[in-house]
């Protein structure tokens, strides 16, 4: 053999090593038996291949701080995948390859995590079933989820639900067609970026986020809704949010659009007070004739600042039972902060007596430094 065939053969050889290599690491859905024809009821056989990667992880303390992990990555290779029933997943890596997952059965979970930790989830397209990721966890700390370059179609409850603590969860790269909401958060930190979301035409009376507990940061998202006439809203920002930031966000006008957030986040202290910040955006309420603003208060937030925007409609209005000069007594310094100014309102219409048009109002003596009146 000369010289040059065994140098082909070793190569050959480092090849086929790699391959299997790569392939013992990481948990091929078809290799439980999955078939991904779009026909075939794929349940059983993924549900398999969560069984191998849970009885694949390796956990182990780091002394004196938290968990590591070594895992194998569960792959959907490419192919339209039915499921009739929750799939139960523990914590591990979820990789789509152009798959499809559908769930059959429109009053059922399509994936169920109970103890979201360390995840990521890329590269999946979703459909149908009542939500498409159920993600909980009873306050383990360290966790980060990542989901990325998703698509979510048709459920009928919220898209993604999350309930998770000491959890950051950043959605990124992902888009939501006519679900009937598109996420849940109650954590302490949700990231949602750089998506597009189209809001289902029989959604009413609800919003398209619900922004329960902690904080949540709307940057770079494309809303464009299906306006019935109802109540629509596209975030409710809760009783137990702490901060809601939205950057860069296209609340956008198409039949005229619907309310950009309903604040029921009240006022809070001595230490944490509630936030909401709405910064760099297109508005567009029109088509809900009850909320025809930007931020409508069901009540009065800590610090609420609407600037540098595009709106086509007041930037705040007060719910009818909502009786400020009683809410805001006894509430000094800067434990409340209004501020709502530079946007680019043909309407000037007039604010709530408690918002200050033009620059910050602060509700007590103002800070050293501060000017105006």
């Amino acid at each position: 053999m000369t010289h040059r065939s065994t140098g082909l053969w070793i190569l050959v050889a480092s090849i086929l090593v790699g391959v299997t290599a790569q392939a013992s690491s990481q948990i091929n859905v078809r290799d439980f038996g999955a078939v991904g024809d779009g026909r075939t009821d794929d349940t059983e056989a993924i549900r398999q291949a969560f069984a191998e990667s849970l009885l694949s992880t390796n956990m182990q303390l780091y002394p004196g701080t938290a968990y590591w992990q070594i895992l194998r990555p569960v792959v959907f290779p490419h192919g339209h995948y039915l499921v009739s029933e929750p799939i139960g997943i523990t914590n591990t890596t979820i990789r789509g390859e152009g798959a499809v997952i559908e769930q059959t059965s429109p009053d059922k979970p399509l994936f169920q995590i109970s103890a979201a930790w360390r995840m990521r989830i890329s590269g999946l397209t979703f459909l149908g079933g009542k939500h498409h990721l159920l993600l909980h966890n009873d306050n383990i700390d360290t966790g980060q989820i990542v989901i990325s370059d998703c698509r979510f179609y048709g459920s009928s409850d919220a898209s993604v639900d999350i309930a998770v603590q000491s959890t950051m969860t950043t959605i990124r790269d992902c888009i939501w067609v006519h679900c009937m909401q598109a996420v849940r958060h109650r954590g302490d930190q949700l990231m949602l970026s750089d998506s597009w979301i189209n809001t289902h035409i029989a959604m009413e009376d609800k919003a398209a986020i619900e922004q329960r507990a902690g904080r949540m940061t709307v940057d770079n998202v494309c809303g464009v809704p299906f306006v019935s006439g109802s109540d629509q809203r596209w975030i409710d920002n809760g009783e137990s949010s702490e901060w809601l930031t939205c950057k860069q966000t296209r609340f956008g006008g198409e039949w005229g659009g619907f309310t950009p957030v309903v604040n029921h986040a009240p006022l809070r202290g001595p230490w944490l007070g509630t936030m909401l910040l709405i910064e760099d955006s297109l508005i567009c309420s029109l088509g809900n004739a009850r909320r025809k603003c930007a931020v409508h208060c069901e009540k009065v937030p800590n610090s609420l600042v609407v600037r540098d925007c595009n709106v086509y409609v007041p930037e705040v209005l007060a719910g009818p039972d909502l009786a400020p000069e009683e809410t805001l007594h006894g509430w000094q310094g800067s434990r409340l902060h209004f501020d709502v100014r530079d946007n680019m309102n043909a309407l000037r219409p007039p604010l709530p007596e408690w918002v200050t048009l033009g620059e910050p109002r602060w509700g007590g003596e103002k800070p050293e430094g501060e000017k105006g009146g």
